[in-house]
């Protein structure tokens, strides 16, 4: 079954030609903003706010181009949907629930104190335990406080792109598509209308914050990134002279040498918020390669985030095995790009079939927020457990973890449990030589390949031997200065005053 010839549908060079394409547009991109900075026009910031849109629809195009695959709008149509409308009576309820001290901290826009109020869209862990250490209660909003969802007329009869502008992301995406080999794909029409639509989307939003401008807080805490509002929202907040703090991701970034997060969390942000010190110096280092805008942030380590959960390690081979599954990327980008959905699913059947065979039993922990029609599949053809809820918030004892990626918030949640963990290293995001060095103190790392058929590939006839391996790695160091301390176990201590 390892060794069996497989026909994928799409060719295995797929990720680097992705990557090349990305990075010709990035270049492009961050020429065209720094050489016009300074201009007065306030249409060069709403470009600089969706530059992380930008690239992803383009990349998107790229990807539509080598794959063959049809056109998709599902990502436009979500932002036109969002933020969802937030009835007054809901907005009485939560605030009146919020002063009996039943939920966490909140007022309507209106009863915002700009001076006063810390305000944030979004609660994590990371940020309750940094109220705590700066004794803040917050105020947590909802979207639908601050923004409306943009109609079709609205964004048609909002401000588009200048004939410059539409000109330099035309050039730039087809030099992409070419970068790409696939220049003859390119379809200048299709991507200026994505482009168009996409910038007018920003400006109305942008707009509408602007009849609230006297409410915004001095102080936002921002989630995600990768969520336009909330960029919209820091780059308000920000002209009006205020500041922006955000917050690290759970898998983190430091970890990785790599300019990924650095671009596209740290460009509206006075201060992040990230984990240990080793984590910060990590993610100092990648925001010097993405230039003064971004290493001008200054990165504070959280230091001792939560106590681990002290189950005792295991010393004989755990009854339970559990599959952490990455996500599946297929033509969501990011850099550099994973392998797709359909070489990734290839793997995963013939890993859990393998683990199948060490007499464990054998569950799969998909993302909770990916598709879950493979994990579905995968449970009733191999008989394996499919486990739901956030990793964080269950309980682990006697169970070995099987991972593909760091790029998960499970992944120091495993760290924290005491848990033997396997890491197959499938080449993806490369670490920074002390974070691998200390990785492999706790973490039996396997290596994993793509063979000639571009099959991932590992030494299957090995998986008894590394799980006594797992047994034995017991140093915690990596846990401890880059991820601080994390933990399984779910936080009960709320926000709310």
């Amino acid at each position: 079954m390892n060794r069996a010839e497989t026909a994928f549908k799409l060719p295995a060079d797929i990720p680097e030609r992705w990557e090349r394409a990305y990075r010709n547009l990035l270049s492009s991109l961050d020429r065209y903003l720094r050489e016009n900075e300074g201009k007065a026009d306030d249409n060069l910031e709403t470009l600089r706010i969706a530059d992380l849109e930008i690239l992803s629809e383009a990349m998107r195009m790229v990807y539509r181009a080598m794959t063959g695959g049809p056109a998709d709008d599902s990502r436009f149509n979500y932002l036109s949907r969002v933020p969802e409308i937030v009835p007054a009576w809901k907005k009485a309820v939560r605030m009146g629930r919020a002063f009996a001290r039943l939920r966490e901290n909140y007022r309507p826009v209106s009863l915002i104190r700009p001076d006063r109020d810390i305000c944030s869209f979004h609660s994590s862990a990371i940020l309750r335990a940094y109220a705590k250490k700066r004794g803040i209660n917050p105020v947590l909003m909802s979207h639908g406080d601050w923004f409306v969802p943009a109609g079709t007329s609205d964004v048609a009869n909002s401000r588009g792109l200048d004939n410059e502008q539409h000109e330099f992301l035309t050039e730039a995406t087809r030099d992409a598509f070419s970068v790409a080999g696939v220049g003859g794909a390119f379809d200048a029409k299709t991507a200026s209308a994505a482009y168009e639509r996409l910038v007018r989307w920003i400006n109305f939003h942008r707009q509408h914050l602007l009849s609230k401008r006297k409410h915004l807080p001095s102080e936002f805490w921002a989630g995600t990134m990768g969520f336009p509002l909330h960029r919209i929202f820091a780059q308000a907040v920000l002209a009006k002279g205020g500041h922006v703090v955000g917050f690290d991701h759970g898998s983190g970034s430091g970890i990785f040498d790599s300019d990924n997060q650095a671009r596209h969390e740290l460009g509206y942000v006075d201060r992040f918020i990230t984990f240990g010190a080793a984590m910060a110096e990590g993610l100092r280092l990648n925001a010097q390669k993405s230039g003064p805008r971004f290493s001008r942030v200054e990165i504070e380590p959280l230091g001792e985030f939560q106590k681990a959960t002290a189950h005792g390690a295991p010393t004989r081979k755990p009854s339970r095995a559990i599959y952490v599954a990455s996500q599946y990327y297929g033509n969501k980008f990011i850099s550099p790009p994973f392998c797709d959905n359909e070489r990734l699913m290839d793997w995963q059947y013939r890993l859990l079939s393998s683990l199948k065979k060490t007499g464990m039993n054998v569950a799969i922990k998909p993302h909770p927020e990916d598709i879950q029609d493979p994990a579905q599949r995968m449970s009733r053809e191999l008989g394996l457990e499919i486990l739901k809820g956030r990793f964080e918030n269950l309980d682990w004892p006697d169970t070995i973890f099987f991972f593909d990626t760091l790029l998960s918030s499970a992944f120091s949640a495993a760290l924290a449990s005491g848990m033997p963990i396997v890491l197959f290293d499938i080449p993806h995001i490369k670490r920074r030589p002390p974070a691998d060095q200390m990785l492999q103190g706790r973490v039996a790392v396997v290596p994993a390949w793509y063979d000639d058929n571009g099959r991932i590939q590992t030494d299957w006839d090995k998986i008894d031997s590394v799980i006594d391996r797992a047994l034995a790695l017991h140093d915690d160091r990596i846990l401890q200065q880059y991820y601080g301390t994390a933990s399984t176990k779910p936080d009960q201590s709320a926000l709310a005053g």
